[in-house]
């Protein structure tokens, strides 16, 4: 779980690299102006990979079930309810 994490922050701060490009270059009319378009083509590489790990992600996220935190009446009404 704590890789997922890990995974994630090191994804997010790609694309944060991946946006200097496109600010530092995007009025140019030079050669360099596709150093911004490489810099698009990362952001949307990283993604593409974070949305197809999102079950992970999400996993790793989510609290995890725990009865104590259910109240009395809870346990009660799930009992009846046969769960």
């Amino acid at each position: 779980m704590e890789n997922v994490k890990k995974w994630l922050l090191k994804r997010v701060l790609f694309i944060v690299i991946g946006l200097v490009p496109i600010i530092i270059l995007y009025d140019d009319s030079s050669i360099y102006r596709y150093l911004a378009l490489v810099g698009f083509i990362f952001i949307i590489f990283n993604l593409v990979k974070i949305f197809g790990a999102y079950q992970e992600i999400i996993a790793a996220f989510s609290p995890k079930d725990d009865n104590s935190k259910i109240g009395k009446y809870d346990k009660f009404f799930n009992s009846i309810s046969g769960e």
